[in-house]
């Protein structure tokens, strides 16, 4: 396979310019994973569940994307709803 100048201006400006991470093998992966626990959260022990939900609220409180308000309230009503099944600890 011969190296072209479309594929020269490919690399151009991928060089030139930031790369969206969803654009990116890491980007891939990460949207792969976030699939297998959205599939899998009931295969989660309680505190793995926990984990998540803080750490995704914490992300959406620090979004600055502009939609954080969204999906922390989503977040929120997900921990809402996970700590009210939680039996208490003494």
């Amino acid at each position: 396979m011969l190296w072209t100048l479309e594929d020269e201006s490919k690399l151009l400006t991928i060089r030139s310019e930031d790369v969206d991470l969803k654009d990116t093998a890491l980007g891939v992966a990460a949207k792969q994973m976030a699939a297998a626990v959205t599939q899998n959260m009931s295969e989660l022990d309680a505190d793995s569940r926990h984990k998540l939900l803080q750490s995704l609220a914490q992300f959406d409180r620090e979004s600055p994307d502009g939609e954080s308000d969204v999906v922390e309230s989503r977040t929120i009503s997900l921990v809402f709803r996970h700590e009210s099944r939680t039996p208490a600890h003494s």
